[in-house]
């Protein structure tokens, strides 16, 4: 299969990746770790400076930055005066957001060979607290990680494509993005290539917060910034990992923090040699890391993807079907998406977003505008250009497992109860 053009050891992949999922030296600050947001069940337990303002820009009844959530916080955000009817009188109605606090609002400078990369805050972007400058915060409430490599899609609205590009979330929706692969035995010389990992959406989900500068990172940091950074960087090296850890406990310093190894050689054990030993040249510019090369067709290496193959005929027959709306009228959705009222359309429009190249998130819409052709499809199952669309202010159905552990719920952490 495709992951094993890339992965020499599988074991060896996965005690390096959980290495750097809980790293906090991973972040900018040398203190936010991925599982800063996902160690509660998969999810995040914090309570203290997880409000954001909604749309409106603005605080509601009594709600603040920096606030500590308690018992008392008016739950859910919208009360309706029936609570089985939305269309009823509203009791109450707060736009604000449960989400996850992140990083200072930095812009990057350079690594320093340190867990703490050197920065300086944007002006005008500090986030006040009587007086004190604190972490931003994030649009939605974080979702669990628990089974999320079943996930075709991941995040609230889908956005990390089923695909993998070695770069970023976005797939094949991003034509430059690019990874070396060292095929010439003569010169070393790495050559810069697209590829498309299938069925690889948890891959797509994790390259996206770590450069966020508002999840983890100062402004403007790149992944040969963050790869560079690690080299020089003990694993864990700020924090003590247990010897009887069933991952990691094998190779925890016994006296101290961290790893006996460095990330060399738990990347050289996971990955392809082709991957990493190529000899290639590179400048480094206002703090980056810079190839000498650029462009490259699409891999061979694994099964070429276009844009209508994407995701038909990888395991699953429908991404999109109709369903009955509350008017009757039938309406073309992604399956597992839903709107169902939990905010204003307007308030976030989930799947019936775009992504950042403007193409969008939604199958149903990628589907009605031709850039997928289902070829599963039954006769009565197409999506016309006139076909109505349920997609906007859709999210993904959350899971169930570890529900009680994973509160609050829904993507703007509205309801204190499951």
């Amino acid at each position: 299969m495709d992951l094993d053009v890339y992965v020499k050891d599988r074991a060896a992949a996965i005690r390096t990746g959980k290495a750097l999922l809980w790293d906090m030296q991973v972040g900018s600050d040398g203190v936010t770790a991925c599982a800063s947001c996902h160690y509660q069940a998969g999810a995040d337990g914090r309570d203290k400076n997880q409000l954001a303002q909604g749309r409106d820009g603005r605080w509601d009844s009594g709600h603040a930055l920096n606030q500590q959530l308690t018992t008392t916080t008016r739950f859910p955000f919208t009360k309706f005066a029936s609570v089985n009817d939305p269309f009823s009188a509203k009791k109450w109605n707060y736009n604000e957001i449960v989400c996850s606090q992140g990083v200072l609002a930095m812009t990057y400078i350079a690594i320093t060979n340190t867990a703490v990369d050197a920065g300086t805050v944007r002006p005008g972007e500090a986030s006040s607290s009587g007086g004190i400058n604190i972490r931003q915060v994030t649009g939605r409430n974080a979702p669990s990680v628990i089974n999320a490599i079943f996930n075709d899609r991941n995040f609230w609205d889908g956005r990390p494509h089923n695909e993998f590009d070695g770069v970023n979330p976005f797939g094949n929706c991003d034509v430059n993005a690019r990874v070396y692969e060292n095929i010439d035995a003569v010169t070393g010389q790495a050559t810069p290539l697209r590829i498309a990992i299938a069925n690889a959406s948890l891959a797509s989900q994790a390259v996206g917060p770590v450069n966020s500068d508002v999840e983890m990172a100062h402004g403007g940091r790149d992944f040969a910034a963050v790869g560079k950074k690690f080299l020089a960087l003990q694993p864990l090296g700020l924090q003590k990992v247990s010897t009887t850890d069933s991952i990691l406990g094998s190779l925890a310093n016994p006296t101290s923090n961290g790893l006996d190894t460095t990330f060399g050689p738990l990347i050289s054990a996971a990955l392809q040699p082709k991957w990493i030993s190529g000899v290639n040249k590179f400048s480094v510019a206002a703090g980056r890391v810079v190839p000498d090369l650029a462009g490259g067709p699409l891999s061979n290496a694994t099964t070429p993807v276009q844009g209508q193959e994407l995701l038909l005929g990888l395991g699953f027959v429908y991404p999109a079907e109709f369903m009955p709306m509350t008017d009757a009228i039938n309406s073309a959705y992604d399956i597992g998406y839903y709107n169902i009222g939990i905010r204003p359309t307007l308030d976030d429009l989930g799947i019936g977003g775009n992504d950042p190249f403007g193409v969008p998130l939604s199958y149903a819409k990628r589907i009605q505008l031709g850039i997928l052709i289902d070829d599963n499809r039954l006769f009565d199952n197409f999506i016309y250009p006139d076909s109505r669309l349920a997609i906007e202010d859709a999210f993904k159905t959350p899971m169930l497992r570890n529900v009680a552990l994973t509160g609050p719920y829904m993507h703007n952490g509205g309801y204190d109860t499951e």
